[in-house]
């Protein structure tokens, strides 16, 4: 990861870079786990274009 996106996590989550991704890994996980995350969600998730939004189902 470079130092602009690192900089951009930590303004954006108010923590640190390796702590935001490890957040955002942790529900992940989750979402999957509960069947609410299926691959088809995921891959229209992880295909997008970084400018395009795509709903993704957030677990805490």
């Amino acid at each position: 990861m470079d130092s602009d996106t690192k900089a951009q996590i930590e303004r954006d989550s108010s923590m640190s870079a390796s702590e935001a991704t490890k957040e955002v890994c942790r529900r992940v996980i989750k979402g999957i786990a509960s069947g609410a995350v299926t691959c088809e969600v995921f891959r229209k998730w992880a295909n997008a274009p970084d400018d395009e939004k795509v709903g993704f189902p957030d677990y805490q």
